[in-house]
């Protein structure tokens, strides 16, 4: 294989970044675009709630903001925790790695 000249490698390094760049940009519209999306589904959910509350007797407004928190924050909490541990493990797993002697 033929080695690159220092000014073609330090162009495809060039382009390389510019390309991670804009991957990491529309990932994070993407990453945007679903917590847009999980809100107007948790408000929506909590509105349904809301309407199916009224027959028992709770006030709409209160058990709708209620319900649309909950249903956005809960979700939103076990989704951190389970990532927490899931980082944890790689963590420990990789220091284990680590700490092994070759004998």
């Amino acid at each position: 294989m033929s080695r690159l000249e220092p000014a073609d490698e330090e162009a495809a390094a060039r382009a390389l970044r510019e390309v991670a760049a804009r991957a990491a940009r529309r990932l994070a519209w993407i990453e945007w675009l679903i917590y847009v999306a999980a809100a107007v589904l948790a408000v929506v959910a909590g509105a349904l709630v809301g309407v199916l509350g009224r027959p028992l007797g709770l006030p709409f407004r209160p058990t709708w903001m209620v319900a649309s928190m909950l249903l956005f924050v809960v979700p939103a909490f076990l989704s951190y925790r389970s990532a927490r541990r899931k980082e944890r493990a790689r963590r420990s797993r990789s220091s284990s790695n680590t700490d092994q002697s070759d004998g």
